[in-house]
């Protein structure tokens, strides 16, 4: 996939941050392409599970929309709305 410039950068930090912690947030705002990270990373780590929380459903429909444009398996992706975590135990 292709990053912007300033999502190559926070995607280098994410990946720094997983040496040492299991979770990782990539806080931004609206429209600067958390999406893409998000979907970098399972391209870059197939080995591994993911969980993909947000408010709502729509930016789950947008994620596999580009996961099926880019030929992406989401095989290794939850998405879970907020409220769905929370009951989640």
């Amino acid at each position: 996939m292709f990053l912007h410039k300033h999502n190559s950068e926070t995607y280098a930090d994410m990946v720094n941050l997983f040496q040492s912690e299991q979770r990782v947030a990539a806080v931004q705002p609206t429209g600067t392409g958390k999406s893409y990270l998000i979907m970098q990373l399972i391209v870059d780590n197939a080995d591994k599970r993911f969980a993909v929380c947000s408010p709502s459903t729509y930016i789950f429909e947008l994620m596999k929309s580009l996961a099926e444009e880019n030929g992406i398996s989401l095989e290794n992706t939850d998405f879970l709305t907020y409220t769905k975590l929370a009951q989640t135990e």
